[in-house]
């Protein structure tokens, strides 16, 4: 007949250890988000260069849109906006619509340059879980 015995020490230190871990998550979370959103989306939307302007055009460009963007946190997010009136109408709208005729194919869509940096943010969120828990290790 074969016995054994198991016996499992440091379950309270585990608990406690998660429990401090998972009390800053959100902020680790919301920091790295907002991280992410200035270093990826909105230094490529501030350093992106104009199109060409169209033949005709009497529009004289201010530049106004490319200083306009910025990334703020607003509760558990952040919120990546341009606070030019126009912006949604050069670069669509939060679900990459409502861009306006003459400058669709000119230039890009905010939501387009956004998901093209996604996987970027969900490595880099995953990056701050595996700080927020750095002595867990297999010990068997």
């Amino acid at each position: 007949m074969l016995h054994f015995e198991l016996q499992v020490y440091g379950n309270k230190a585990v608990a406690n250890e998660l429990r401090t871990a998972a009390a800053g998550m959100q902020r680790r979370v919301t920091n790295a988000t907002y991280d992410w959103a200035m270093s990826r989306v909105v230094a490529q939307l501030v350093g992106m260069s104009y199109p060409p302007k169209r033949p005709g055009q009497k529009h004289v460009r201010t530049f106004r849109l490319k200083s306009g963007w910025s990334a703020t946190v607003k509760g558990k997010g952040v919120t990546i906006s341009n606070r030019m009136p126009y912006a949604g109408y050069v670069m669509g709208d939060a679900r990459g619509q409502r861009q306006a005729w003459m400058h669709r194919g000119r230039w890009p869509l905010t939501k387009a340059i956004i998901d093209k940096e996604r996987p970027r943010l969900k490595k880099g969120i995953e990056d701050e879980v595996g700080r927020a828990f750095p002595t867990l290790r297999r010990t068997w």
